[in-house]
């Protein structure tokens, strides 16, 4: 049984000179949409969160079936996209960043079996963490109820690193990274 994806498809992209990363041309769609069709590869429950050009993303999330939760506070950052999610869910989710176009089926299932023994997993290559990170349940709503930081909830209730290859980390924040991951694949 596969648990609910979340995407986080609400950010700035600040670092990328103007651009919206999730709208970037990348194989036969935008990061974004490859990003989404490899998570329905896994599950067909998938809420995305969105935010910074909203209508736009929701023009490539109609042609799916998926949620879409709004973030009014996508300024803020990242964590207030976690909270709007979170605040929608009650059960194992898998949470991942909409700019890591290579992820694929087995990354979340390996994510999926990392919770098994562990209440919340991370996945790590050469010591950067990546996505998608795995929470259960009993996290999710501690995370609901929390006055820290998720990173710091998730180190006090045992965070799980496991080893993952470099999809897991390879998202796009920059111009440069963009460009390197268009000429690896080419």
């Amino acid at each position: 049984m596969s648990m609910k994806i979340v995407l986080l498809a609400a950010g700035l992209s600040r670092r990328m000179r103007g651009e919206n990363k999730l709208l970037l041309p990348f194989r036969e769609s935008t990061v974004f949409e490859e990003a989404l069709k490899n998570a329905l590869t896994y599950t067909d429950d998938v809420l995305v969160v969105t935010g910074y050009e909203r209508e736009k993303i929701l023009e490539i999330i109609k042609r799916y079936k998926v949620k879409e939760v709004f973030n009014p506070l996508y300024e803020t950052g990242q964590e207030s996209s976690i909270d709007a999610a979170l605040n929608q869910v009650d059960e194992d989710v898998l949470i991942s960043t909409s700019d890591l176009p290579l992820l694929t089926r087995e990354h979340f299932l390996r994510a999926e079996m990392s919770i098994s023994k562990h209440p919340c997993a991370r996945p790590c290559h050469e010591g950067i963490p990546g996505h998608p990170v795995a929470l259960t349940k009993e996290i999710v709503r501690k995370a609901k109820k929390r006055s820290i930081p998720l990173k710091m909830l998730l180190k006090e209730n045992g965070l799980y690193l496991y080893k993952e290859d470099i999809a897991s980390v390879s998202d796009i924040d920059t111009p440069e990274a963009y460009n390197r991951l268009l000429t690896a694949l080419s």
